[in-house]
């Protein structure tokens, strides 16, 4: 059974009960998670803002989580190559960035960030698909030195 499936009705418009089943279920979530005794969350573009209850319990079993996303919102790539064609995207540049996750939504500061710039004679799907292959090489190399520095800490601390 997947977490979300026991806290609310499929389209519930009663907006109290939405916010309530996202308490529950991030609380929820974070609970499955910790069991894992995980030492880093990499959400990857996870489209879901996690509430208090989520991030809380997280903090404070001191892993850190982690969000890759283009620059702006979900529909970054069209309204970037959008930008692109009408000719006002500066420098034709677009990006891509990690930050760790915290309360206040896309506040906290960059872990990594990388310039992604529009190739003339590029279409949207062309585009996009480069857009993604620079996700791929962000996510790994952030990865990486996270990595390294959780391992650099348990090093540390023996």
């Amino acid at each position: 059974m997947k977490v979300n499936q026991k806290f609310v009705a499929a389209g519930e418009l009663d907006l109290q009960k939405v916010k309530e089943w996202r308490f529950k279920y991030d609380a929820a979530l974070a609970e499955r998670i910790l069991k894992g005794k995980p030492e880093l969350i990499v959400l990857a573009g996870f489209m879901h803002v996690f509430s208090a209850s989520f991030l809380q319990p997280v903090t404070a079993a001191r892993v850190d989580v982690i969000n890759l996303h283009r620059e702006a919102s979900a529909s970054a790539t069209q309204r970037a190559y959008a930008d692109y064609e009408a000719g006002v995207l500066p420098d034709n540049t677009t990006g891509i960035v990690i930050h760790r996750v915290i309360e206040q939504v896309d506040r906290s500061a960059l872990i990594s960030a990388r310039d992604v710039k529009i190739q003339p004679g590029w279409g949207l799907n062309q585009f996009g698909e480069y857009m993604h292959s620079i996700e791929h090489e962000l996510i790994v190399d952030t990865i990486t030195i996270k990595v390294e520095e959780i391992l650099a800490k348990r090093q540390a601390s023996s």
